[in-house]
């Protein structure tokens, strides 16, 4: 299953630039906490504790299944994941190229 691997692969992305960026793992970890109970908030977790609320009803389309829209999410995530870490390491070559200039 894809979204096996692709969602803890989306995360580590984000919670490592959340490390990288604040120096610690204070916010990664909270990042954790608060996706995981998000997904149970949303029945996304039901083998810890029954939902609040429901992303998808049963009876939805086959198109908007919970599987088709979570591996949907994880690839707009991977994107914007890739973006960032891109962004952020083309800003650590900008200060280090302008500390050599000077």
């Amino acid at each position: 299953d894809p979204a096996n691997l692709l969602g803890p692969g989306v995360w580590g992305l984000f919670f490592g630039l959340a490390a990288i960026k604040t120096k610690g793992i204070a916010l990664p970890l909270g990042l954790h906490f608060g996706l995981n109970f998000m997904q149970s908030l949303f029945g996304m977790k039901p083998q810890y504790a029954s939902s609040i609320w429901t992303v998808l009803p049963d009876g939805t389309s086959r198109i908007f299944t919970s599987e088709t829209v979570g591996l949907t999410l994880q690839c707009i995530l991977l994107i914007v994941g890739v973006i960032l870490i891109e962004c952020h390491v083309r800003q650590k070559a900008k200060a280090a190229h302008d500390v050599r200039a000077h």
